[in-house]
């Protein structure tokens, strides 16, 4: 099974919708807040490239956000 992680932040309504998206097809993720850590900031930016929020990676590719 690939591994799908979620860069998240709180009140990020299009972060809610990603994870109700990825939630309705079964498909187990691991979220990553970026306001607990700096370090998972920084981490998602160099990981995905992207400053938006949310930002998707399943395994080892960025496919962007809610889109």
């Amino acid at each position: 099974m690939t591994d799908v992680s979620i860069y998240t932040k709180p009140n990020c309504p299009y972060c809610s919708h990603a994870k109700a998206l990825l939630e309705s097809r079964g498909i187990a993720y691991v979220e990553l807040d970026v306001t607990e850590d700096p370090k998972i900031l920084t981490e998602m930016v160099e990981r995905t490239g992207g400053r938006t929020f949310p930002q998707i990676v399943v395994g080892s590719q960025a496919i962007g956000g809610n889109d």
